[in-house]
């Protein structure tokens, strides 16, 4: 459990400080005005790498819960 936690928070706290790379290879789009009030003046774009680090490890949690699922349940056959 700790060594999950450990991996998760490196994973999103190295997806926030490359962020600016990953935003310009997948030619991300910018965040929605409401995601960025008080953040950048008005009208300006800004790119909000927290929510997509967030969207990432939440991603690979659920892939990770859903594999160990389908695993105890059609391959362990646990009764």
């Amino acid at each position: 459990m700790v060594i999950a936690f450990i991996s998760f928070s490196a994973l999103y706290f190295g997806t926030i400080a490359y962020f600016d790379a990953i935003r310009d290879f997948l030619q991300l789009p910018p965040s929605g005005p409401e995601l960025c009030k008080n953040i950048v003046p008005e009208g300006e774009t800004c790119w909000r790498g927290d929510l997509f680090a967030f969207e990432v490890v939440s991603g690979l949690a659920l892939i990770w819960a859903g594999v160990i699922g389908f695993w105890e349940w059609h391959v362990q056959k646990v009764d």
